[in-house]
């Protein structure tokens, strides 16, 4: 609709994707009209606020959050049960996870159970490490160059490189993306690191059936034990062509009111307001949440992890990454390989797209 100058007042996007509208000039900064309009901007989370500025060269708000979409560990209890092996405590490391899942990966009655799986789209651990994909300075890669990016290569690997726990087509060939279904319908993988997701009707149907699972929180690195992904959720952007920004300030107010955030709250949808209160109606009397133990105090116990530097190149890096991961777990690189190969894909887009003057 932008593309065609059809006037448009809002547009609702994940925050994770501003940087598809940054890079086509669509949205305008939405802070004048916070001043402009005496809104309280300490109302938001702070860390939301900065991991928004970081989409910006210039630390704009460039999109309003007005839901939160926290990251947590899931787990079957059913399969830590069958194999004797201890419940995720809170506060857990990727590493001792890592380790439960060696323990949990078995093949047993002709079914292969999977320990962990973490899914193979780097945005949830490339932004819990908070790594920048170019330096703007130098204009060049830093994939192959932070330590970082080994880190996180490394981490997959070891997740994925343990004995059955790769997921496999019975034809013989690597199925990724494919874990959600394994997870709530074949019940076969032990922990499934994920946006909270018992509100899904994906998620009620087999809890109400009587799947035995557990929560806790989403795993961490031992460096930094108290940090969780990035900021990950909905907002809204006023476009360029907005025909009255003002009036669609106004609505952004309304929808991160208390009254509003306190009705999602309850409908299981997590708030970005900084209201404890607020934060704490989270599923209340919600009965699968019940069923599940959930305690909601471990879905906001880990801080969001600050904003790496953004590049004009950010989004182009993150498929490349993507793609250069996808081969690594493959068993088609290897962690050195793929972070070189993808260091070389990422500096030749440089080159053959400048950054705009």
């Amino acid at each position: 609709m932008i593309a065609s100058n059809i006037a448009v007042d809002l547009i609702e996007s994940g925050i994770t994707n501003v940087n598809a509208m940054i890079t086509r000039n669509i949205p305008i900064d939405i802070e004048p009209l916070i001043r402009k309009h005496n809104d309280d901007l300490s109302r938001i989370d702070a860390s939301m606020i900065e991991s928004i500025r970081g989409y910006s060269a210039n630390e704009e708000i460039l999109i309003f959050p007005t839901q939160y979409q926290p990251f947590v560990l899931h787990y079957n209890k059913d399969i830590f049960d069958r194999f004797g092996v201890e419940y995720p405590k809170a506060g857990s490391t990727w590493n001792e996870l890592i380790d439960l899942a060696r323990r949990l990966t078995k093949f047993e009655d002709g079914i292969q159970y999977r320990g962990l799986d973490a899914g193979l789209n780097i945005n949830r651990m490339y932004m819990q490490l908070s790594l920048p994909f170019v330096d703007e300075e130098t204009g060049k890669s830093v994939i192959n160059s932070h330590p970082g990016w080994k880190k996180m290569f490394q981490t997959y690997q070891d997740i994925y490189s343990i004995p059955g726990n790769l997921p496999v087509r019975q034809n013989g060939r690597v199925q990724l993306g494919a874990s959600t279904p394994l997870f709530l319908e074949d019940q076969i993988i032990a922990m499934f690191p994920h946006l909270i997701s018992i509100a899904y009707e994906a998620f009620r149907k087999p809890i109400e059936e009587g799947m035995n699972m557990g929560i806790s929180t989403f795993p961490v690195f031992e460096e930094n034990p108290k940090r969780s992904t990035g900021f990950f959720g909905q907002g809204y952007s006023i476009p360029v062509n907005s025909r009255d920004p003002d009036f669609a300030f106004k609505v952004l107010e309304h929808l991160t009111s208390d009254e509003v955030q306190l009705e999602y709250a309850r409908m299981g949808i997590a708030t970005p307001l900084a209201n404890e209160a607020v934060q704490a109606a989270l599923f209340e009397g919600n009965e699968i949440a019940e069923m599940v133990g959930l305690d909601v105090s471990l879905v906001y116990a880990l801080e969001i992890a600050p904003p790496a530097k953004s590049s004009y190149w950010d989004a182009q890096a993150v498929g490349v990454v993507n793609a250069k991961l996808n081969e690594l777990v493959r068993g088609e690189l290897d962690v050195n390989t793929a972070l070189r190969l993808a260091d070389e894909e990422i500096n030749s887009i440089i080159e053959a797209n400048p950054k705009p003057e």
